[in-house]
């Protein structure tokens, strides 16, 4: 993918995360293509990455349509999250984690950034489809309260690892996991 698709790409996620098309509506290619300022071609094929990650549903001959992922779904997402993360920080290369290290502010862009910091090549494109997957879903369905938790749980994260302390970061990822999961539960009324 050339960086001008990519950009269009990661403009259409971040519309997308941040609920400037409704759930259930169509989007116009050309409509984008007029906004972002370039043809058709890099729209469609940022439209069919985000159809593979998820965020997005294409339908033959009618386009695409934004997703509306199941509560259930989610819950089950943001739990093999956390197990990546707690089978990846092992594993993590110290290097990568500095104590001067920037931390993302939308919750979203953290738990990529997390993903990128703590998964091998095979699991970060599962871990960063999950991410937008629960976004959308928490940015959708979720109480403001659920989508805070979850940031503070990742930066939390950040911190432990910061410090060289993967032990930490790994007790951080059970208990957040369990507390987050009672809030999604709450926020859904899922029944188990």
């Amino acid at each position: 993918m050339f960086l001008k698709d990519h950009r269009v790409l990661l403009e259409i996620r971040k519309k997308i995360l941040q609920q400037e098309f409704s759930t259930g509506s169509f989007i116009k290619v050309s409509k984008l293509s007029d906004e972002m300022l370039v043809s058709a071609a890099p729209i469609r094929d940022a439209l069919i990455r985000l159809s593979e990650r998820g965020l997005i549903s294409h339908f033959e001959g009618r386009g695409y349509i934004i997703s509306n992922p199941s509560p259930k779904i989610c819950l089950e997402y943001v739990k093999i999250l956390f197990q990546l993360a707690e089978r990846n920080i092992v594993r993590l290369d110290n290097s990568l984690i500095t104590n001067g290290m920037v931390i993302p502010e939308d919750v979203c862009d953290k738990l990529a950034f997390l993903s990128y910091l703590i998964c091998d090549r095979g699991t970060f494109s599962l871990a960063t489809c999950l991410a937008d997957q629960v976004t959308l879903m928490l940015m959708q369905n979720g109480t403001q309260k659920t989508y805070v938790y979850l940031s503070n749980a990742t930066e939390m994260i950040f911190r432990a690892l910061s410090r060289q302390n993967p032990l930490k970061a790994i007790r951080i990822c059970r208990f957040f996991m369990r507390r987050l999961e009672t809030y999604l539960l709450a926020d859904m009324h899922i029944q188990h």
